[in-house]
């Protein structure tokens, strides 16, 4: 049975999705251009491949499967990635002020379509349970 999940979830997955693809690629293709850039591209290039790998995750769960607990998964695995970044903002010096307001905002976007995808599994579970 397919649980369906709240629109603001499927645009908040769909966003993270494609940022995520368009960063990767970008860090793969020119790793000194990249934001994340911070002297080694060994570690840009490694970073590229976990976002690229989350991007098109997230955009899989959109546009082909559709399932709470499917975007669940990859919204957590989003979740705990921007908010290990905005704490990684802490031990770099000179992170720029704007990072921590996108990873931030991020972070509590995710953390309310987290929210929605587990009230809309709740729910779903406690009506299998009701029809029982």
């Amino acid at each position: 049975m397919k649980i369906e999940v709240p629109k603001f979830v499927l645009v908040i997955t769909l966003l993270t999705g494609l940022i995520a693809t368009v960063l990767g690629v970008w860090a793969s293709l020119f790793p000194e251009t990249h934001p994340q850039f911070l002297g080694e591209i060994a570690s840009v290039l490694s970073w590229s491949g976990r976002e690229l790998g989350l991007g098109l995750s997230c955009l899989l769960a959109v546009f082909f499967l559709r399932d709470a607990r499917v975007i669940a998964a990859v919204l957590f695995g989003s979740w705990i990635r921007e908010t290990l970044d905005f704490i990684d903002f802490f031990r770099v010096e000179d992170s720029p002020t704007r990072l921590y307001v996108v990873v931030g905002i991020s972070v509590i976007l995710h953390s309310i379509a987290l929210y929605q995808t587990w009230r809309a599994i709740n729910n779903a579970n406690t009506s299998n349970i009701i029809e029982k």
